[in-house]
């Protein structure tokens, strides 16, 4: 008779959080192979630790217990945990949650360090007792009302701690108050419980399958977790692979790409959906061809990703932050895997798409079909064409560019577009002299580095058009521009005015107070340089005339939640 399968089970519990670390510290609960290493910000750290302290949900953990043994790391957080537990459940989802709640609350014992930490003392984190915040902070510099959290678990250590705190406060009322605030911190994390679910009885690909059930209306598994997972042996780890990638792309002064963008890369060198929803599939029979993309075709993918970037910079697109759409990443990356030499017809042929896609809102409007046939159409068809012509099946690269944008928002193509257009002006400083690298300004301090020339216009609306903003050189220049302006002297004049596209009879009419008539005039005088712009790269610019509209705002693919979760 045959064997039968078990019924997977599914059970969910409310576990306390001290309990949930007490399981990690004996080994019970680990980190997979699978999983990518520990990615959170310290400010988000913190937030977990906030909304924890104010009693706040911070979503459930998926522990898978399998039914094989698999590979699992020794650490969680800064936390060593003991090796050869075969019976240990692995988690699923949840991994940054529970490793800063580890790394912070557990006690350290010995002097190991997990070698792939790239910042031990982020662990090190401290509570307000005058405040009531979380804080990183150095131990030598630490005010009386600090308290450290790892203290928070051990009763004697804690209880030392606040008798020390007592001392060092020198005032017997505010000594109490800091102790009340530490006894409810105290009392807050030790009856803190978190919603667990547990899986049973199943393969990987089946408890990946169940968690994307379960989590249909909730948080979401990204795409490249989910993948990594399905496609996880002892020989092949495709998360190490995405990490490469993303280390590569950061190291050409990128910026930081989305991994579920760089998982899509690889889709397209395979020939599959880029979109696929159904990751299921991505199973023991699919796990070949991913491996060989990225292990034997490994040196030709990474060549591929190269091409690209440097592509984007002859584009004047320096950094991810300038970048319309991050699908344009997959397009390119697909075609250079198929073409490492491209012709000089095909960079021709990618360099008016890149416009053309970047002006006419190519990439919103949530259209997968068109974006994953232009993906293929490239890789497969623009690829292997030696003289290709200026007709796309799946895009047409005639199309008008949409109207000039109404208002400055950084968050649609759009305008991104614009800014690379004003970029290209290469806009001077004060002195005269070129911004180095103003791109560099937006990558470190992001929209708040296109300040504006005037703070404060009637009608309102004007405070916000593209003529009221000016890359501001120094921080101390973003919110009002016109205070810079006036201070350049007359030898420079022409050339910073030029730089920054503000024609004379602006700047006139902005020294005059009258800012209205500058945004005007400004504005006007931006269309036409983007329209010349437009001309030059063969994108169909609107037509003459045509009012400013508010430009679409294009969403993530992975969108952000409200608490921090991974």
């Amino acid at each position: 008779m045959a064997e039968q399968t078990p019924t997977p089970e599914v059970k969910p519990e409310v576990t306390f959080i001290y309990d949930l670390l007490k399981e990690i510290q004996k080994g019970d609960v680990r980190i997979p192979g699978f999983q990518r290493p520990f990615v959170w910000r310290r400010d988000q750290m913190l937030e977990l630790l906030y909304s924890v302290y104010s009693q706040y949900p911070i979503g459930s953990i998926l522990l898978w217990e399998p039914s094989e043994v698999l590979r699992t790391s020794d650490w969680v957080g800064p936390v060593q945990i003991p090796k050869g537990n075969a019976s240990a459940a692995l988690v699923l989802d949840g991994q940054q949650r529970l490793s800063t709640l580890a790394g912070v609350l557990v006690p350290l014992s010995g002097s190991q360090v997990d070698p792939r930490d790239e910042d031990p003392p982020r662990w090190n984190v401290w509570f307000n007792a005058d405040d009531r915040t979380f804080e990183h902070l150095r131990d030598e510099a630490r005010p009386a009302q600090y308290f450290p959290l790892r203290k928070l678990m051990d009763t004697v250590e804690f209880l030392n701690e606040c008798q020390a705190l007592q001392m060092r406060a020198g005032d017997v009322d505010k000594s109490r108050r800091w102790i009340g605030e530490l006894q409810r911190l105290s009392q807050v994390f030790q009856s803190y419980k978190v919603p667990v679910i547990r899986i049973r009885h199943t393969n990987l690909t089946q408890a990946v399958e169940i968690f994307a059930r379960l989590n249909s209306k909730g948080q979401r598994m990204s795409a490249d977790q989910m993948a990594s997972a399905l496609v996880y042996d002892e020989t092949f780890d495709l998360a190490s692979h995405i990490d490469d990638l993303c280390a590569r792309i950061r190291g050409m002064g990128f910026g930081d790409v989305d991994r579920p963008i760089v998982l899509r890369m690889l889709l397209a060198c395979l020939d599959e959906d880029v979109y696929k929803t159904d990751w299921t599939r991505l199973t023991k029979e699919k796990r070949p061809d991913v491996a060989q993309v990225v292990s034997r075709d490994g040196p030709k993918l990474r060549d591929a990703v190269e091409q690209t970037i440097r592509f984007l910079q002859e584009c004047g697109v320096f950094h991810e932050r300038l970048l319309p759409y991050a699908m344009q990443l997959v397009v390119l990356v697909g075609f250079f895997f198929k073409r490492p030499q491209p012709t000089v017809e095909q960079r021709r042929l990618l360099r008016r798409w890149f416009w053309v896609s970047s002006f006419t809102g190519w990439g919103g409007g949530g259209n997968p079909s068109r974006v994953g046939g232009l993906v293929k159409e490239f890789a497969n068809v623009v690829a292997k064409n030696d003289v290709p012509t200026d007709q796309l099946q799946n895009m047409r690269l005639d199309e008008k560019a949409l109207p000039f944008p109404k208002s400055f928002d950084t968050r649609s193509a759009r305008v991104r577009a614009l800014l690379l257009v004003l970029l290209q002006q290469k806009p001077r400083g004060p002195d005269g002299a070129e911004i180095r690298e103003p791109w560099k300004l937006i990558a470190d301090r992001g929209p708040s580095a296109i300040g504006h020339v005037v703070y404060r216009l009637e009608p309102k609306e004007l405070v916000s058009s593209p003529g009221n903003r000016i890359v501001a050189p120094e921080e101390a220049h973003r919110r009002q521009g016109k205070a810079w302006l006036a201070e350049v002297q007359d030898a420079v004049l022409d050339d910073v005015l030029r730089s920054h596209a503000i024609p004379r009879d602006a700047h006139n009419a902005l020294m005059a107070n009258d800012p209205a008539k500058f945004v005007g005039l400004r504005q006007s005088h931006l269309e036409e340089i983007e329209r010349t712009f437009m001309n030059a790269e063969h994108v169909t610019p609107p037509d003459l005339f045509t009012a400013p509209e508010l430009s679409p705002i294009d969403a993530d693919d992975e969108p952000p939640t409200a608490i921090p979760m991974e």
